[in-house]
């Protein structure tokens, strides 16, 4: 399962991300968070996830994703 934020601005991919994750966690063991390289979106998708106490991961093999599970 994944949500691609390409064409977002930073408010609405925080927003579509958090409803994303939020209602489909549930049937997903991981889900995958296509940010792009903006460190700016990622701090803020990063700090969305730990307010839900969703664990994530950015994979050193491709730094414009973020790996996500709950």
């Amino acid at each position: 399962m994944e949500i691609d934020l390409h064409g977002f601005n930073h408010q609405q991919a925080v927003e579509e991300t958090e409803n994303f994750i939020l209602m489909e966690y549930k049937y997903a063991d991981e889900v995958k968070i296509i940010t792009g390289n903006s460190k700016q979106l990622q701090d803020k998708i990063i700090e969305m996830l730990d307010k839900h106490g969703f664990r994530w991961y950015i994979p050193s093999w491709n730094l414009g994703v973020i790996m996500c599970s709950y």
